[in-house]
């Protein structure tokens, strides 16, 4: 597998992302992407750890998110997984950065790209995640949330322009 073969695989994982992020409503903590930086790349192990770093703006009320696991699937292909064993606190009225390991699976990425390319530049998304929300210190609620959606590559590329020219290489 090329690097310019896992670079457009990246890039699909974090169009998913910024498109699952402009879902959220205007009251609630808005998160987009940071950055990301690649940890390993085990190619006999068909897999590459990342470290996906995340803005999240929080107009309200501080809160705390314990056991935060997540899973991305695109185009139907298990994509993407992982898990944030550190509790998450977000201060009130703040701006954070958060870091989130991500175990991408290298060996789904060549029938993610064939069926995005064949079904006209089209990827489905579906992510779900699972966290826990303290409650009065006394318990822990789980809430499970899944959020799925379609969209054409070309619209993500022109509305995440700089993001992807640094990706790909290209100095804006």
């Amino acid at each position: 597998m090329t690097h310019k073969t896992i670079r457009i695989a990246l890039a699909l994982i974090i169009v998913a992302t910024i498109s699952i992020a402009a879902l959220a409503s205007a009251n609630d903590p808005q998160v987009s992407l940071k950055s990301l930086s690649v940890k390993e790349v085990s190619l006999s192990g068909g897999t590459a750890d990342l470290m996906v770093y995340l803005e999240v703006q929080n107009p309200g009320s501080s809160f705390t998110l314990k056991d935060v696991s997540y899973k991305l699937k695109l185009n139907g292909e298990q994509a993407a997984e992982g898990k944030q064993k550190k509790d998450i606190d977000i201060p009130a009225r703040s701006t954070v950065t958060v870091e989130m390991p991500l175990t991408v699976n290298l060996v789904a990425l060549p029938a993610i790209t064939w069926t995005t390319m064949t079904g006209g530049f089209k990827l489905h998304y579906d992510l779900e995640t699972e966290f826990g929300v303290p409650v009065l210190g006394l318990f822990t609620h789980k809430v499970k949330t899944a959020f799925n959606g379609d969209f054409t590559i070309g619209d993500a590329f022109s509305s995440a322009g700089s993001l992807f020219k640094g990706i790909f290489g290209v100095k804006p």
